[in-house]
């Protein structure tokens, strides 16, 4: 009674892991195959100048935060953002 058990769990976790390994290979090719587009935000080097935070957002960057930076070193600014979609509702 014990072993079928034993070997009906077993079974049962075998086809759970090969559903979800099938699920993430999906997944993984949708991913990869998907039109992702051109990206049209424009690309920023380091070109030795020193930019802020308005350098960024005049070309699509979204704040949502700017934190406490008064306790890491040599640093002006720390903020949170995302760029913005064109499409987007922001």
């Amino acid at each position: 009674m014990k072993s079928e058990r034993r070997k009906e769990s077993s079974i049962k976790k075998f086809i759970l892991l090969a559903f979800l390994s099938l699920l993430l290979t999906i997944a993984c090719i949708n991913e990869n195959s998907s039109d992702h587009g051109e990206s049209s935000l424009d690309k920023i080097s380091n070109n030795a100048e020193v930019l802020n935070i308005d350098d960024f957002t005049s070309i699509g960057l979204h704040i949502y935060r700017e934190y406490d930076v008064s306790e890491l070193l040599n640093a002006e600014g720390a903020w949170s953002d995302m760029w913005k979609d064109q499409g987007g509702p922001y």
